[in-house]
């Protein structure tokens, strides 16, 4: 946002933004005792991007469809297992966990990247990882990719189907940002950075950059990501009540 020459000028009066990750949402429930209300101190001025997480299995699991999985692991309640490198791939698992009617099992890392050795050799059944560390080693034949958690398919991988497609009917999980502001932040000054939200997203060498890293532009009316923020951390709440997640 500071390469636009209006947001550099609110930035310089004094406006300071916050990029929020999904885990804002998550974390509003996550954490009990924030020290700030995500919804009552924050204006939301748009969302910026939004990119799935791939669903991958090393080879020697055999099955190559979403509902296979699903069959597979039923065959075998409690033996599957997860790795979750961070607690969105961990609430991506369990979400679908849920929804599928299975009975999988998590195997905690300290990061999606320890967890990739585990996953290559066969020592965790499945994963939800992010695209971009995700479609090399699918592209190589390292691991399999039996769908994406959005409700669009990639445009990088639009072979991966969507698991909401492959049988998870309304399955979604994004990893997404969003732009937000103080509460106090007027109305007009909302407005402005809303618009240099949209214009900046839309500017060729962001446009054409993102597709590739499986990641898309996506901006909103403040409304709309006002809307879409409070969904989320209604969504999530359910979940995290539902399975005990805890912060790993």
């Amino acid at each position: 946002m500071e390469g636009v020459c209006g947001s550099r000028i609110l930035l310089a009066q004094g406006y300071t933004l916050l990029l929020a990750p999904a885990s804002y949402a998550i974390n509003a429930s996550l954490y009990p005792k924030l020290s700030f209300d995500p919804i009552k101190d924050f204006s939301p001025i748009s969302l910026v991007s939004s990119s799935p997480f791939i669903l991958v299995v090393p080879t020697s699991v055999p099955v190559s469809s979403v509902q296979e999985l699903i069959a597979f692991a039923k065959s075998k309640p409690g033996r599957l297992n997860y790795a979750s490198g961070g607690t969105s791939g961990q609430l991506a698992a369990e979400l679908f966990r849920s929804m599928a009617g299975i009975s999988i099992v998590n195997v905690p890392c300290k990061s999606s990247a320890m967890a990739i050795p585990d996953l290559l050799g066969g020592r965790v059944s499945m994963m939800f990882s992010a695209p971009p560390a995700a479609l090399p080693l699918v592209n190589t034949g390292r691991r399999r990719a039996l769908g994406v958690s959005g409700l669009k398919r990639l445009i990088a991988a639009p072979e991966i189907p969507t698991i909401s497609e492959s049988g998870v009917a309304g399955y979604e999980v994004d990893s997404w940002s969003g732009l937000l502001a103080p509460a106090a932040t007027p109305k007009k000054i909302i407005s402005k950075l809303n618009a240099e939200v949209s214009n900046t997203m839309k500017l060729p060498d962001v446009r054409d950059r993102l597709p590739p890293l499986g990641v898309e532009a996506k901006t909103t009316t403040a409304e709309q990501f006002a809307t879409y923020l409070e969904a989320e951390i209604t969504k999530w709440a359910k979940i995290i009540r539902e399975t005990g997640v805890r912060p790993e």
